[in-house]
């Protein structure tokens, strides 16, 4: 697995409303994405009811799709791998 939340990607690209744990979560993904505040369950009770109420599909940004993308998510990982390893540059990998 390449680390992206494949799932939480995919309820988002049909259209459905998530709901996501106050963690920090990549912008550039999840900004239509409804946060919780606080780890509990009144407000994750209270937000799903909202979302359940709600019944216009989300809509995603231009920026959110290509953000969810595979080449954008493995260039990002080659990207980290890189610079934790310091391996993996086009000179590195032309000869190989």
């Amino acid at each position: 697995s390449d680390g992206a939340p494949v799932s939480a990607m995919e309820a988002l690209l049909c259209g459905a409303r998530l709901i996501l744990g106050p963690l920090n979560y990549d912008e550039d993904i999840f900004a239509s994405a409804i946060r919780m505040q606080t780890w509990d369950p009144a407000e994750l009770a209270s937000l799903i009811v909202q979302a359940l109420n709600d019944q216009r599909k989300t809509e995603l940004s231009p920026k959110e799709i290509a953000a969810m993308s595979r080449e954008t998510n493995m260039e990002a990982m080659h990207q980290l791998y890189r610079s934790v390893t310091g391996v993996g540059g086009i000179a590195q990998e032309s000869r190989n």
